[in-house]
């Protein structure tokens, strides 16, 4: 996961708490961020029975209503992927 933002990590992760906090301190949202969040799904959908499951729903609500803000910059992506 080199190169990856903390974002990137996160949403990736389904760490949807952790998702808002990083959006609300300014982090930029990214095509990148998009990816690795539906990368995560498929990933954390083999995960083992039991474990704590992540909550990638929630993550991609976070990141449409980020996209979707003011605040964005206009072609929601955010810095250029490295």
């Amino acid at each position: 996961m080199r190169d990856r933002t903390p974002l990137d990590r996160a949403a990736r992760f389904g760490y949807a708490a952790t998702v808002e906090r990083l959006l609300a301190r300014g982090a930029l949202l990214t095509e990148r961020t998009i990816r690795e969040e539906r990368e995560g799904e498929r990933f954390t959908a083999r995960a083992t029975p039991g474990t704590r499951r992540p909550d990638h729903q929630a993550v991609r609500a976070l990141l449409a209503a980020a996209r979707e803000s003011p605040m964005s910059p206009p072609d929601g992506r955010g810095t250029p992927d490295r």
